[in-house]
């Protein structure tokens, strides 16, 4: 049986964390210490709802509205650029978390 590393002193934002997989995630990293930061792009409702459950349950956590994703690039780079992601490696995923100190 494994035992969850302490996440205190770090800082997690999930994005997507108002519903679905990213309200679990959200919740999981808020356990194991994180503050986490609930990332939301539409449902203020749903969010400050993980926010209050994180906090009712001893954790600490933020509500934030924000798109985070990269934009597109260019089709053709600038000569001499550095390679790029192409779009389709540029397209938000749905769900995801970074551990941030």
């Amino acid at each position: 049986m494994s035992q969850t590393p302490s996440l205190a002193g770090k800082t997690a934002p999930v994005t997507g964390a108002a519903t679905g997989i990213g309200h679990a995630i959200a919740l999981a990293l808020a356990a194991a210490g994180a503050t986490v930061v609930v990332n939301h792009n539409h449902t203020g409702e749903a969010a400050d709802k993980v926010v209050a459950e994180i906090e009712a349950a001893g954790g600490t956590a933020v509500r934030r509205r924000s798109q985070m994703w990269l934009p597109s690039p260019p089709a053709t780079p600038p000569a001499g650029s550095r390679p790029r992601l192409s779009a389709s490696m540029a397209a938000p995923s749905d769900r995801g978390a970074a551990i941030v100190s």
